[in-house]
């Protein structure tokens, strides 16, 4: 038995991110599990391009929104604002 709008974590992995006019921004490599909360904190995004090599940024998971039409989320943003976020390393 599955509920309406739960999935499991890792299936949203690979999960592609897109700016609300299309524009492919990033894959979401990880989610991260506030487990004090029991609430999802961040999507570990990978984007970038071949130009500027592979980034990683932390996307607040309120920040996305799941389009089931087009399959993936979008995130109101664009390539430039994701070029200045501070990237990271999490392992």
């Amino acid at each position: 038995m599955s509920l309406p709008g739960v999935v499991a974590a890792d299936s949203l992995e690979g999960g592609r991110i897109v700016s609300p006019g299309g524009e492919e921004l990033g894959i979401i490599e990880e989610i991260m599990i506030d487990v004090r909360r029991g609430t999802i904190a961040y999507a570990v995004v990978s984007c970038g391009s071949p130009d500027e090599g592979d980034k990683r940024v932390a996307i607040a998971w309120s920040e996305l929104t799941r389009d089931d039409e087009r399959e993936c989320f979008v995130l109101d943003s664009d390539r430039q604002r994701l070029a200045r976020a501070p990237g990271f390393t999490y392992r």
